[in-house]
């Protein structure tokens, strides 16, 4: 009886099929390299980032069983004379983290090292004021103790640290040397565990001792390594140029800090002082999910700069800012899921007195994967479009001042409802976040360049 289709056909089409699979595969497998090759620095920079915050977390967890709370209380209380020194910087490290790169990427070298010399100088002068103020500090302070005369000297030569640490990391901007700076992390990684031991033999003079070690090596490293070589020089044309980028970034920038302390606020106001402290639980969690999308932040950002400086394509930013966002909750998702298993029979183990805030940290973990999903912002930064810059840090302050609260009014447990607005509250901002960076990279006017 012969036979309705030949027997051979249902092979080949079968074949076929297996080789447009196996195709599929080769080209994707193919792709994945070719990505991980490009970004290769990108990925070392996050992981070594991860290791760093692994450890601190770990000599946290060292330093509040060996040191009083009254003894970590005035260090920390001190420690804020850090947030405040940034005001004499005045957003010209803010100015040079865009411009730097910006002009790298349109091959005018000249400008670029007139930038970073200028912002040196600057930073000697700046110096000098610091130094000023931890002179009067300590005379103001005098009678009050030896512990804090020694935390306002300590403190004093850790912001000079600070100082000169982040203008190098702002130079730390093509993949080779974010290559050096991987390197550089992982010592401090090594260095932030192998340093515990002298909290535990000296005290408080071992944490003050600790802290200066590990920030002086770190920047000595960055020092040797520093890929922009250039000695104190002075432009007002250039010193103008930072003012004018920097000083609204950081305006900005401390507007939206300020705007995140609002959920201590909320829970200070319903829950008073202890739950504050349970509330500690969930920013540690936040901070050390918030290593991943920070890490690849320092590492894009420049990236998109320099495209910009040399395409001149807002489109092409636009490309980039999906994939790094797609590539942070990438990130992100494993982790807060392995997170959210671990934290219960963890904490209920290592810090019985935290159980109860143990839901509020599960929150805040998945909360921060929307959070993430926001990296892309740094587009607008490297347009240098002030307008979206504005709309972006007050509307995105808004969300993170009314979620708090309005978790806090109605939630039946005043921890958990804060956790919970600030979730609600970043995935509500994450599609508003997208339609302003779509907005700044589509418009007409973005295809002028921006110097």
């Amino acid at each position: 009886m012969p036979l309705e289709q030949p027997i051979i056909e249902q092979p080949i089409a079968s074949v076929s099929r297996i080789g447009k699979i196996s195709d599929a595969f080769r080209q994707l497998v193919k792709g994945f390299f070719s990505r991980w090759r490009e970004h290769r620095a990108g990925f070392m920079f996050t992981s070594a980032s991860v290791l760093v915050s692994l450890g601190s977390m770990l000599a946290g967890v060292f330093t509040m069983r060996w040191i009083s709370p009254e003894d970590l209380g005035l260090w920390n209380s001190v420690r804020m004379a850090l947030v405040y020194a940034v005001f004499v910087l005045a957003g010209v490290n803010n100015g040079l983290s865009r411009e730097l790169p910006y002009f790298f990427g349109r091959g005018d070298d000249q400008t670029a090292r007139k930038l970073a010399g200028t912002t040196l100088s600057y930073l000697l002068g700046a110096g000098l004021l610091v130094l000023l103020g931890g002179a009067v500090s300590l005379i103001l302070f005098q009678q009050r103790g030896a512990k804090l005369e020694v935390a306002i000297a300590a403190v004093t030569v850790l912001i000079l640290f600070s100082f000169y640490s982040n203008y190098l990391i702002v130079t730390f901007r093509s993949a080779r040397s974010f290559n050096d700076f991987s390197k550089i992390k992982i010592v401090e990684a090594l260095l932030t565990v192998g340093t515990i031991p002298l909290v535990y033999f000296l005290g408080y003079g071992g944490l003050l001792t600790r802290t200066l070690v590990l920030a002086g090596v770190v920047l000595a490293l960055m020092h040797w390594l520093r890929p922009v070589q250039v000695s104190p020089q002075w432009d007002g044309k250039s010193f103008r140029l930072l003012l004018k980028t920097g000083v609204p970034i950081f305006a900005l920038d401390y507007l939206a800090t300020s705007a995140s302390t609002c959920d201590r606020l909320v829970l200070l106001h319903f829950g008073g002082v202890k739950i504050v402290g349970y509330y500690a639980l969930a920013l540690m969690a936040r901070e050390a999910i918030g290593i991943v999308p920070g890490a690849l932040s320092e590492y894009i950002y420049p990236r998109m700069s320099h495209d910009y400086g040399q395409h001149h394509d807002p489109r092409r930013l636009w490309r980039m800012a999906i994939k790094s966002s797609l590539l942070v909750v990438a990130f992100m998702i494993p982790a807060v899921i392995a997170g959210w298993f671990i934290m219960p029979p963890l904490v209920t183990k290592l810090f019985p007195k935290y159980a109860e805030a143990v839901a509020s940290a599960q929150w805040m973990l998945f909360g921060s994967i929307f959070g993430g999903a926001t990296l892309g912002k740094m587009v607008i930064w490297s347009l240098k479009d002030l307008t979206l810059m504005t709309w972006y840090q007050v509307l995105s302050s808004v969300f993170w001042i009314f979620g708090p609260i309005l978790g806090g009014l109605l939630g039946k447990n005043t921890l958990v409802g804060v956790s919970l607005g600030m979730m609600f509250a970043q995935m509500a901002w994450l599609p508003v976040a997208i339609y302003l960076v779509y907005r700044a990279t589509h418009r007409p006017a973005a295809g002028k360049p921006v110097g």
